[in-house]
């Protein structure tokens, strides 16, 4: 018997065409060299949302910020995109595709950047119950021929099929969550219907390219958002596990009925709001370790080396901000970030 918790986005990545204006740029490698200096990412807003610059960049793209629902990469370079955007899994799943999607649009609207294309989405439903066997997934009709199988086929933890614009995983994601340390995964699934604890919870997931999505007509992420259970049954119908029978022509052969309740039982699940557990807020040594670090880069930017001519400066631009521009008071403000703390 299938039981299925949770449908949704896993991963979403977006290229965005433009040029970063030069102001930007500068501010961003200004940021980068600030991060090398003292080895540990830089804040920057984008869009009113804090993000970390990382001291390093990837590949082409010479800039990278992160924070906990999206990875950012910024080029400069003629023949690659303007930006590159991840959406990652605990944004997904706390703020949900359409929200996050949301506000990408406004940072690159804001950049004076277009969209221009969605390179991968990973769709996935988890669930419980009965688990697949290597004999089982022998019987899997599907036209790749790489058939990976995790670590070994006595004991298999995760099936893949294909490599490339179509792939298919089914795997045990309680194993795989405590190998990336992801646990807050638990308490998202603790919300779901029919979850029994301490039981292992299982992932399907479909992931599909830019070339097949075009393929099928999809040219914008908000099309996608309104099709997903279509895309995710499209994937289980290319890779298809059947019963076992004489007929030696496999697409012929019944679905299996445990693939079945998989591939129709696809329904959005609702956005969860904040999922991280409250080991991971940051702690207050390394809010005094943040806090020296920007009171530094103010002082770098302001020419000065007064430290407390520096505290008393930011605070009461502090106050200022808080209440004239973001119409709020610091207490509102502590209690949301507690609020954080909780699913």
């Amino acid at each position: 018997m299938i039981t299925p918790l949770r449908c949704g986005v896993d991963t979403l990545e977006a290229t965005f065409a433009g040029i970063l204006e030069p102001e930007f740029v500068e501010e961003l490698d200004r940021r980068k060299k600030l991060a090398q200096q003292q080895n540990q990412a830089n804040t920057i807003l984008l869009n009113e949302s804090e993000f970390h610059l990382l001291p390093k960049g990837a590949s082409l793209w010479p800039f990278v910020v992160r924070n906990d629902q999206l990875l950012i990469r910024f080029g400069t370079a003629a023949n690659i995109p303007a930006m590159s955007v991840r959406m990652l899994a605990e944004g997904l799943a706390g703020r949900g595709i359409a929200a996050l999607w949301c506000e990408v649009r406004r940072i690159a609207d804001d950049l004076g950047l277009i969209f221009q294309n969605c390179s991968r989405i990973d769709i996935a439903l988890d669930f419980q119950g009965e688990w697949f066997t290597h004999g089982d997934m022998l019987n899997v009709v599907c036209p790749a021929s790489f058939r990976p199988v995790y670590p070994n086929t006595t004991n298999p933890e995760t099936f893949q099929f294909g490599k490339g614009d179509i792939v298919v995983r089914v795997y045990n994601k309680s194993v795989e969550i405590v190998a990336n340390k992801h646990q807050w995964w638990v308490f998202v699934w603790r919300l779901c219907d029919g979850y029994i604890e301490g039981e292992p919870v299982y992932r399907v997931e479909v992931q599909l390219r830019s070339k097949v999505l075009k393929e099928l007509g999809f040219f914008s992420v908000e099309r996608l958002i309104e099709e997903l259970p279509e895309l995710f049954a499209y994937g289980l119908g290319w890779c298809s596990l059947r019963m076992p029978t004489e007929d030696t022509n496999h697409r012929r052969r019944p679905e299996d009925s445990r693939w079945t309740a998989l591939r129709t039982a696809f329904s959005p699940s609702r956005a969860l709001g904040r999922v991280r557990p409250v080991t991971t807020i940051i702690g207050y040594d390394a809010c005094v370790k943040r806090f020296v670090s920007l009171l530094t880069s103010v002082g770098a930017t302001v020419d000065s080396v007064d430290f407390w001519h520096l505290c008393k400066a930011i605070t009461t631009d502090a106050e200022q901000l808080i209440e004239h521009e973001m119409e709020t008071t610091f207490e509102a403000l502590v209690e949301k970030k507690q609020m954080r703390r909780y699913l």
